[in-house]
């Protein structure tokens, strides 16, 4: 859990763009439909399949291994969703947090305060990425850590922007307290 200061106050919540999991979730519904082809394709080869195991035929087997292969994908699936949701950045009016989930069971917190930040750059790659606007987003720190990088956030300028403004209201309170 994400603990926040008294006087700290979580202002944007940014994810990666639908798209990005659209593509990975798509690709499993392809890989899923994929063994289908396998009978059509030894019928076409003419290739007769001899498997039997007292007697059983193919079938039964065949369909074995397709539902294992299902069942493979559907927690590779459920993998991807996981990372996707909890990959967040959250902006609050004293920092940037980066939460990456790495896999089910691995997850790295980067903590970035808004007085380190020296450049907010945007990257918007392609095709797909300009009509659907998407793309990445990079912050340049004054730290250990030299960047920053959320891939694939939707519209990278305007939440560029909106960064921006949480930069110049952070700057002008820190120089009224001084």
């Amino acid at each position: 859990m994400i603990d926040f200061r008294e006087d700290e106050v979580a202002l944007y919540e940014v994810r990666k763009h639908w798209f990005i999991i659209g593509t990975e979730l798509f690709s499993l519904v392809l890989l899923g439909f994929l063994p289908l082809l396998i009978p059509q394709i030894l019928d076409l080869l003419s290739v007769q399949l001899h498997l039997s195991i007292e007697g059983q035929t193919f079938w039964p087997i065949y369909i074995f291994f397709y539902s294992f292969w299902l069942l493979f994908l559907w927690i590779l699936g459920f993998t991807f969703w996981t990372n996707y949701y909890l990959d967040v950045w959250i902006i609050t009016n004293e920092k940037i947090i980066d939460v990456d989930q790495i896999g089910l069971f691995s997850r790295e917190i980067s903590i970035l305060h808004l007085d380190k930040i020296q450049d907010v750059t945007t990257e918007v790659h392609g095709l797909i990425g300009t009509v659907l606007r998407f793309g990445d987003l990079h912050v340049q720190t004054a730290g250990q850590q030299r960047e920053f990088v959320i891939k694939g956030i939707s519209d990278p300028s305007e939440f560029s922007e909106k960064l921006n403004e949480v930069l110049m209201k952070y700057g002008n309170s820190r120089n009224n307290l001084d």
